[in-house]
């Protein structure tokens, strides 16, 4: 790599002797007579090659149809930049000419090469606004490879325009604006005896994508003053002499195929008499780097605070960006958060312990910040039901509570008996007590967004029954011992007892018959049918089976709960 870009300096300044004159394209990032004001990074090569041609309106005393001739420069410039804001370039021009005239002498060369000046220029970039603007410096010197007008034998253009070193430069500004970038040059440039160059540029690109890039450039040279133009007149109609300012408008695309290389391509218009008419230029940069430098980007940021959608409560929370390789960040214990984002659209997602999750897109624009408030909604189930007396199916008004959990109670509408509780996803065992009844338990595993229908029938409690009294037979006293008298063979027969009369007893209450288990209404099979299907929807399938048990025992000839019980039965053995 090092013998590579030896290799490309030596044919730069190799190309820089052999030069001719013309106001230097300057080194550094850019893109045609317009520069950057970013000084580059590391060792960079730009040449810039430039074919224009003139026909025969252009020429003195070769007015001929068929007269032309075609314009050659080639600039190339190697540039090292030692700090992020430092640059130093070395730029030389090489010059060709070839042409054709219809009265042309016998012998006449039809091709010309001319050796030129050297420009060397320092580039200093300072960074404003986060990156918004950047300003350059460009001082430049040329320097002289022949005396003024001093035109070596056989060679129509001398090697230096004034013979002198020249000194002048550039101010340079960048506005960066994402995907956009402006450039604005302008400077002076003293020119020997000859007029002074006033440079001025405008120009625009836009990245299309991270290979190519779309640009407009409008530069010009503008001479002033009353000094002479040392431009050989003899080849130039008498108008063209008076007023030789440069101007030229160049629309053209920039092409990166590899990191270590970048492919210019424009068409140049000119729009001043002394402009060549067309010009097609071909840019190479070694590497892509050298011809525009990597801008700054210019952060947006997103700021807000995480809340609870109902109550309105701060809360901590985190938030990523799914897609990018961006890091997550993590909201303080207010809820506030701060994300700086570069330009573009996201995926944002937030996500806070015990909460549903939230996504939404959010597009970041460079240097402007969203204020935009995240709000939360927590994980919720539902239990809802009633609570009736079991024997008459009446509505009971109960204290309902979360056994061992920190909820607080709740009771059941005295008039219809219903209830409805929202509690966050996990194991619960539910307990239903009434005055005068026994209590009744349930166990649940409640999920997001899950509904649990439930009857709770108490039983009311009855007195104890008292135990019957039983009759007892009645004997004779026992005479007192010493006065019983023998008995005859007939008499030791014993006695047949008679029969005791019986004691009078209370008659027994009779038992009232117990009533049937109260019916379930049309309306509360349909809601705990329905209330299955929700449990089958998020696959709790133990509850479904349950529930629809349930609908069953209370209407066996309901048919979409036997297909849902055998689908849930189904799902159940899959599981297992």
């Amino acid at each position: 790599m090092k013998r590579f870009w030896l290799t490309m300096a030596g044919i730069v300044v190799l190309a820089s002797i052999s030069s001719a004159t013309r106001y230097p394209v300057l080194g550094g990032p850019g893109l045609i007579y317009v520069q950057s004001a970013k000084a580059g990074k590391g060792l960079g090569v730009r040449s810039i090659n430039l074919l224009g041609g003139r026909g025969a309106a252009s020429f003195l005393s070769n007015d001929s149809l068929k007269d032309y001739y075609l314009d050659f420069w080639s600039h190339n410039s190697v540039t090292y930049s030692p700090l992020r804001n430092l640059g130093i370039s070395l730029t030389g021009l090489g010059h060709g000419e070839k042409w054709n005239f219809q009265n042309a002498a016998e012998g006449q060369d039809a091709t010309l090469g001319c050796p030129g000046d050297l420009a060397l220029s320092l580039k200093y970039s300072l960074v404003l606004g986060g990156g918004l603007v950047d300003l350059g410096l460009m001082p430049v010197v040329t320097i002289p490879l022949g005396k003024d007008n001093a035109i070596p034998e056989g060679v129509i253009d001398p090697p230096s325009q004034t013979g002198h070193f020249d000194f002048g430069g550039k101010m340079l500004t960048d506005f960066n604006l994402g995907r956009t970038s402006l450039y604005a040059n302008a400077g002076f440039l003293t020119r020997g005896k000859q007029k002074p160059h006033i440079p001025l540029g405008l120009a625009g690109e836009y990245g299309i994508s991270s290979k190519f890039s779309g640009y407009l450039e409008i530069s010009g040279e503008l001479k002033i003053g009353t000094s002479q133009d040392s431009s050989h007149q003899t080849w130039f109609n008498e108008g063209l002499s008076k007023n030789k300012s440069e101007f030229r408008i160049a629309p053209g695309l920039r092409f990166v195929p590899l990191d270590y290389l970048a492919v210019n391509l424009s068409g140049m218009i000119g729009v001043s008499e002394h402009t060549a008419p067309w010009q097609i230029v071909l840019g190479l940069d070694f590497p892509a780097s050298a011809g525009r430098a990597a801008q700054p980007v210019l952060l947006g940021s997103i700021a807000g605070m995480i809340k609870d959608r109902d109550n309105q409560v701060p809360m901590k929370g985190m938030i990523t960006f799914p897609g990018s390789d961006l890091p997550g960040l993590v909201s303080d214990d207010m809820g506030n958060y701060l994300a700086k984002l570069p330009p573009g659209e996201y995926k944002i997602h937030i996500y806070a312990n015990g909460y549903r999750w939230l996504e939404r897109k959010i597009q970041v624009e460079p240097g402007k910040s969203i204020k935009w408030d995240l709000t939360l909604k927590r994980k919720l189930g539902t239990i809802a039901g009633k609570v009736l007396d079991a024997a008459s199916g009446a509505p009971l008004a109960a204290t309902l509570s979360f056994v061992n959990s920190p909820i607080p109670s709740f009771k059941s509408d005295s008039a219809s008996g219903a209830f409805e509780v929202k509690v966050p996803p996990g194991k619960y065992r539910l307990s239903a007590q009434a005055p005068g009844y026994q209590s009744q338990e349930f166990e649940y595993t409640v999920k997001d967004r899950s509904e649990i229908n439930q009857i709770f029938s108490l039983q009311s409690l009855s007195p104890i029954a008292q135990p019957l009294a039983t009759a007892t037979p009645v004997y004779p006293p026992r005479p007192p011992r010493g006065t019983e008298r023998p008995t005859t063979p007939s008499e030791t027969r014993p006695a047949v007892p008679s029969e005791p009369k019986p004691s009078a007893l209370p008659a027994p209450k009779p038992t009232p018959p117990q009533p049937a288990p109260a019916k379930m209404t049309a309306e509360e099979i349909d809601a705990l049918y329905k209330a299955g299907v929700r449990q089958f929807m998020n696959e709790d399938f133990k509850s479904a089976e349950a529930t629809f048990q349930k609908v069953l025992k209370a209407d066996p000839g309901h048919a979409k709960a036997k297909e849902y019980l055998a689908k849930t039965r189904a799902r159940l053995k899959l599981i297992k």
